[in-house]
């Protein structure tokens, strides 16, 4: 069991060393990229808003996700149970609840997104009158404030930050039915707003497919046409 427990201690350690440090590193440099661009394109157009706040809670997840990798390393590989410091698991759980928070928001986003576009080809001429920028803004904002409230009474009331290291139950409530109603709600949630993405992808790309083929069909009649007259003279 301890050879057992040492491999995936090891592997554990390896992922959050390099394969975490490595890709949330490479993820809050490209969302730091985009938000420059998005910034140097403005802000009037609402798709050119919304990936801008995409690249932020983007950011932010990777920035938190690098930390807590950097917090797991410090508190089981250089700290020992004499000097480990409480901070340090703090910090710990904080970059997991703002984590959950930003996906969040960029789950909501996506899903606005998503819609937009959509939009922008079923419905082209009405899009930016019923999709203004402040609308997809105001969408993004209560959808991911009202989640994020739920999500913080959720975690709050019903998760403890830190246990004790004699007893691991100690000051756990994993089992709460509130929790495990919490819990059931934010993964329904998730798969309605993945649903509402693959709903909207397909919508977009039998669109395009019908516009393509009806271009293509508008554009060879004229040629048709003009080889009937010519064959007939």
């Amino acid at each position: 069991q301890e050879s057992e427990f040492s491999a995936v201690e090891y592997a554990r350690f390896f992922m959050k060393l390099y394969l975490n440090m490595g890709l949330s590193l490479g993820g809050v440099v490209a969302n730091l990229i985009n938000c420059i661009i998005f910034y140097k394109i403005g802000f009037s157009d609402g798709i050119t808003q919304n990936f801008f706040i995409l690249s932020i809670s983007d950011g932010i997840v990777a920035a938190s996700i690098m930390v807590n990798s950097i917090t797991y390393i410090v508190f089981y590989h250089v700290l020992t149970a004499d000097n480990a410091d409480s901070i340090v698991l703090y910090v710990s759980y904080v970059t997991l609840i703002s984590l959950s928070f930003f996906q969040t928001i960029s789950y909501e986003t996506t899903t606005v997104i998503a819609i937009v576009r959509c939009c922008c080809v079923t419905m082209p001429l009405r899009v930016k009158r019923v999709f203004t920028v402040r609308r997809q803004l105001g969408a993004i904002a209560v959808s991911s404030l009202c989640l994020i409230v739920i999500n913080f009474v959720g975690l709050s009331g019903h998760l403890s930050l830190v246990r004790s290291a004699v007893d691991p139950t100690e000051n756990s409530t994993l089992n709460d039915p509130i929790l495990v109603v919490w819990d059931i709600f934010r993964n329904i949630t998730i798969i309605l707003e993945y649903t509402i993405i693959i709903i909207c992808t397909i919508v977009l790309i039998f669109s395009l497919h019908r516009s393509s083929k009806f271009r293509n069909q508008s554009s060879s009649t004229p040629g048709t046409s003009k080889n009937r007259n010519a064959s007939e003279i």
